[in-house]
């Protein structure tokens, strides 16, 4: 596995990275830290399988990371680093919900955050920001509904509700202003300084509805997409380009846009 470094001396292995992280590395990523943001990326090749995550995003982000991975920078790795510990916590079961519950169907295969017994089925985001006024988002929207589709089709389990909780990373809504964050003060959240109030304000979680889907709708999008990134593995060749905003966030960028680069 390689890295790509954060202050620009290249690609390098893993070793490597950790090894310069102990000895007061540009970073300041102390090798404890880097040693545990990097212990999830020597993984397995996914190349022969078929993921949730590989058809609610861009395919060709997809399939450069099952035929052609990208080195990550360790930076980029942290949020996904912090992303999962949220989620060890949030996981977990009791007598109201079932967590980490696996699913696989038309060969596709998955793992859903939390079930609820009385067939809520909850997906859990983390973001570094959120924004009360623009979720759920469309992806999710999608994914969440892939999700209880499976379940639908490969076990018992009724699902008659969707929803999304969204954790922001940087924690309650900061106002402009002050710099303080709002509170929920007779009711309504605002800032405790200057008063002032935000459509997208939260106080570090919001969870969102999602409207379900029919099963048809959800088949007929996924099982396109399966067969699409599944003919481009097979044949080496990557999919067209899904231009978003997360395109400034991906790995890849430099070889599916190196105009951007330029």
């Amino acid at each position: 596995m390689e890295v790509r470094c954060t202050t620009g001396k290249g690609v390098m292995s893993t070793g490597e990275c950790m090894a310069c992280s102990l000895n007061d590395p540009a970073c300041g990523y102390d090798y404890t830290v880097m040693k545990s943001i990097l212990s999830d990326t020597e993984k397995a090749s996914r190349q022969d399988e078929i993921h949730v995550t590989d058809l609610t995003g861009c395919l060709r982000h997809a399939w450069y990371g099952k035929c052609s991975p990208a080195p990550e920078r360790p930076t980029d790795l942290m949020l996904l680093w912090l992303g999962t510990a949220v989620h060890s916590y949030v996981e977990s079961e009791d007598e109201f919900s079932v967590s980490e519950l696996p699913v696989e169907y038309a060969g596709i295969k998955g793992k859903i955050d939390k079930l609820y017994h009385n067939g809520l089925l909850v997906d859990v985001k983390t973001s570094r920001y959120v924004y009360a006024t623009k979720i759920p988002y469309a992806s999710h929207v999608l994914q969440v509904n892939i999700y209880a589709w499976m379940l639908r089709k490969s076990t018992t389990r009724p699902v008659n509700r969707l929803q999304i909780q969204y954790i922001d990373m940087t924690g309650p809504t900061k106002c402009r202003a002050c710099r303080v964050q709002y509170r929920m003060i007779e009711g309504f959240l605002q800032c405790p300084i200057c008063h002032k109030t935000s459509a997208n304000a939260h106080l570090g979680g919001l969870t969102a509805e999602v409207p379900m889907f029919s099963d048809e709708e959800v088949e007929r999008e996924v099982c396109k997409r399966k067969e699409d990134l599944f003919a481009a593995v097979q044949l080496n060749t990557a999919p067209a380009q899904e231009p978003g905003f997360l395109c400034n966030y991906c790995s890849s960028i430099d070889v599916c846009q190196p105009e951007v680069m330029e």
